[in-house]
């Protein structure tokens, strides 16, 4: 980014906010192998939203966006 001050803070907290992602998504990812009851809600809610994407859109977009879906 050169000399520009603003630039070089946009470049940092980009990369500060990639890894505090990367931790926070590896840390729901080991909470969801400990504790695998625990994501109920979460896949509960991710039905509720393919299943209202279903009824949206033809089941071959839903199928082309999410691959692994089948009814």
């Amino acid at each position: 980014p050169g000399w520009s001050r603003r630039a070089q803070y946009g470049l940092f907290f980009g990369f500060v906010a990639t890894v505090a992602a990367v931790i926070v998504g590896l840390f729901l990812l080991i909470l969801s192998l400990a504790a695998p009851h625990s994501y109920a809600a979460v896949r509960g809610a991710a039905r509720r939203l393919v299943s209202g994407l279903l009824g949206v859109n033809p089941i071959e977009v839903v199928r082309r966006v999410f691959p692994a879906y089948t009814t």
